[in-house]
Order: C-alpha cells, then structure tokens, then sequence
C-alpha cells in the first residue's frame, strides 16, 4: 500500500517582517527580538519576550527614576525599531504602575512622539 503527499507551495512575497501564521515566523522573530531583549537588558531593565510582545519591568525605589529608566528604554526601542524597519503601534502598547503608595499622578511616556 502506497499513500501520495502532495504539498502546495505558495509563492509570497515578503517585503518586511514575518508572514502570519507562516511555520517560520516565531523562529524568525525570535531571531530579530533576541537582539532587543538583550539590548535592553544589558541596561538593568528586565524584560520578558513572549510571542509577539514583549514586557519591559522596571524596578525602583523613586517613581522619577523608574519612568526616566521606562523612557530611556522606550527610545532604545524606538532606535532598535528604526534600524530594523520595524515600528512599534503606541496603541497597542500600555504602561501599568504598582505600587503599595497613594496614588501618583503619572507622566506620560511615549515612543514615536505619541503617548502611550
């Protein structure tokens, strides 16, 4: 008894990034974001990948050295994004405050000039 696999290949031309739902794009974007994670990690920030996102943890003990850390790393992000042809959707992107204090009046951080 024989059986036949016939496989289809589909001709897709890519400019940029990585085709969704391709069997190769979370190899290949752990390949590109595998630099950013350790960029940013070699400047005390911890950041955890996961999929297509990507968590940036700061710690501290001065609310105005965490949002300066939190926007230093959003401009290395922004220069990482720009030297890959990527770009980063201030949209989809939050900042989350916790801490055991009163409530603080945050400052707006932003990447590409719009707030997040």
């Amino acid at each position: 008894m024989f059986t036949l696999y016939l496989s289809l290949f589909y001709l897709i031309i890519v400019s940029k990034g990585c085709p969704k739902g391709g069997i190769l794009s979370p190899l290949l974007w752990n390949l590109v974001a595998d630099t950013l994670l350790n960029l940013l990690t070699s400047h005390q920030i911890w950041c955890l990948g996961y999929a297509d996102d990507i968590v940036i943890t700061i710690e501290g003990s001065h609310i105005h050295t965490c949002f300066e850390t939190a926007q230093f790393a959003l401009s290395k992000i922004e220069a990482w994004c720009n030297e890959k042809s990527l770009s980063v959707n201030p949209e989809k992107a939050e900042a989350l405050l916790v801490t055991c204090k009163t409530k603080y009046k945050i400052t707006a951080l932003s990447i590409s000039g719009k707030p997040i």
